[in-house]
């Protein structure tokens, strides 16, 4: 009998730490969902910001008229999808993210920023070097797969590309408060090793 309180003892100390993980796990628990309550709510920023800044008609945003806006970026989206565009590349202006965000994937736009115009050398200039330069941009058409691009009007390369070649290209439409004209490509690709050849050769 002596023994009995003993063995109620033992069985109660070797109870304490299954009673420490029970109150451990709930507490685990509610940190998990809380960090993917947070992690929905950091992702769902840029569609909430779209819908509620710039497809708002009434709000203008950062680049002017919010309703042109919205409907400019539906126009472009329609353009994309009309069959020999979709499922390809769109290549369009760094700065104009209201226009292309929610029609197009982001996996099909391609980004201006790095054409072949991005980084010429001092005094470096198409008309100067036509064949070279002309070369370089049917390269970065077709290696980027682009079959639609948007070209500001402020673009001097791009424009004179057009201008260079208009079989390449085919009219398809223009964003005016954009300021963006709207062009097929049509210019077959390019092999491989020629593309790396004028890359090569280029400054």
């Amino acid at each position: 009998m002596k023994l009995l309180p003993r063995l109620l003892a033992d069985e109660e100390e070797g109870d304490e730490p299954q009673s420490q993980v029970e109150v451990v796990k709930p507490e685990a628990h509610r940190h998990f969902w809380a960090w993917t309550a947070t992690l929905a709510a950091v992702a769902a920023v840029p569609r909430l910001l779209y819908m509620f800044v710039f497809s708002n008609p009434e709000n203008p945003g950062p680049y002017g008229d919010g309703q042109a806006t919205v409907e400019e970026s539906k126009q472009l989206g329609g353009w994309y999808n009309e069959p020999g565009y979709n499922r390809h590349a769109l290549a369009v202006p760094p700065d104009r993210p209201d226009i292309t965000y929610g029609h197009v994937e982001r996996r099909h736009l391609v980004s201006e920023m790095y054409d072949p115009f991005a980084y010429p050398p001092s005094g470096y200039r198409y008309e100067d070097h036509e064949v070279a330069v002309s070369m370089l941009v049917r390269c970065w058409l077709g290696t980027n797969d682009i079959r639609l691009i948007a070209i500001p009007a402020g673009d001097a390369d791009l424009t004179r590309a057009l201008q260079v070649h208009p079989d390449w290209f085919i009219d398809v439409g223009e964003l005016p408060q954009a300021g963006w004209k709207i062009v097929g490509v049509t210019v077959r690709p390019v092999p491989a090793a020629e593309c790396q050849a004028a890359r090569s050769a280029s400054p």
